[in-house]
Order: structure tokens, then sequence, then C-alpha cells
């Protein structure tokens, strides 16, 4: 796994890192990975708080990083 520290908020880390995946869309990345893609879709545009510690593994792991990128987790 990949440890590239970022600084920038929750929503635009995930922003730039899902754009960069392999997943076509947030229904996708969210039923591959168990995350309802409306939440999504609100943490990617900063409508929802920083999620749980969990979902943030789940969210790193599906783009291939580890979690300690997000500033929000540090």
């Amino acid at each position: 796994m990949k440890i590239e520290y970022t600084e920038k908020p929750f929503a635009e880390a995930f922003a730039d890192l899902f754009h960069n995946s392999k997943y076509r869309s947030l229904r996708e990345f969210g039923r591959k990975n168990s995350i309802d893609h409306t939440y999504l879709s609100r943490l990617k545009n900063g409508q929802a708080k920083n999620p749980s510690d969990e979902a943030m593994k789940t969210i790193a792991e599906a783009v291939g990083i580890h979690p300690w990128n997000f500033r929000a987790y540090r």
C-alpha cells in the first residue's frame, strides 16, 4: 500500500483519488465496497463530515492507499 500524506481536506483528497481510480462511478465504487453511493457523493462534495475511521479504511483500501494518507485519519 502506498503511503503519501496529503494535507488536503478529506473531500478534496477523496475526489482526487476517485477520479484517478479504476471505478467509473460512485455507484460502482459503493457497490463493490459496501458503502452507500449517496454517502460517497456527499463525502466527495464536502456535504458530509469526515467518515468514520472504518469507512476511511475501506475507501483507502479501495483506491490502493493507506488510510494514513488522509489528514482526517491521522
